[in-house]
């Protein structure tokens, strides 16, 4: 997202034979990724596999520059995310927990939403592919239209890691109700 203003400020440096500006938009980029960080990490600091999910797709978003590679640095800490909807610790599945919690972690993963999500986040990574090929490998001056496409992917990225973290939240309450239900007998 802060590519494309950081690639219009370096030739405005040139111009001014490399003159500082009043702000350092390479050390602004950073602060809003920081505080995100920050927040995840508080706020899934009972869940250790999805918070270094959620920060994973974060850092990609916020990050101030993009290449394929980071569309997949994720991926591997999914596993860890679904394996709580199949089976917990004593083999009891998750859906056969009684609770409000529960009927609305069902509602936020049931096939429909998982699929549109899943949709919604590739054609983010489909858009910013093309218009960077054409970029890249075939030359055209497609500045303008690689910023739109890398908003695009920032705006599913952050939609995902909402997604990912309400349900990590849920998630969390419900096994946190496991425990004192279990303390209570």
């Amino acid at each position: 997202m802060y590519w494309y203003h950081m690639y219009l400020n370096m030739a405005r440096r040139h111009m001014m034979d490399g003159a500082k500006s009043v702000y350092d938009s390479n050390l602004i980029a950073f602060v809003p990724q920081m505080i995100m960080l920050c927040f995840v990490a508080w706020k899934l600091r009972h869940n250790i596999a999805h918070a270094c999910c959620i920060q994973t797709i974060l850092f990609v978003a916020f990050n101030k520059v993009c290449t394929v590679q980071y569309f997949v640095w994720f991926l591997p800490l999914l596993p860890f995310i679904v394996a709580p909807f199949f089976e917990d610790s004593k083999g009891k599945s998750l859906q056969s927990r009684a609770g409000t919690e529960t009927a609305r972690l069902q509602s936020m993963t049931s096939p429909g939403r998982v699929m549109g999500m899943f949709l919604f986040w590739f054609s983010s990574i489909v858009v910013w592919m093309l218009t960077a090929v054409e970029l890249e490998f075939n030359g055209k001056y497609w500045w303008k239209e690689v910023w739109l496409a890398s908003l695009y992917f920032f705006i599913c990225q952050i939609a995902l890691a909402i997604w990912l973290g309400r349900i990590a939240v849920v998630l969390q309450r419900v096994q946190t109700a496991d425990v004192v239900d279990k303390k209570i007998l």
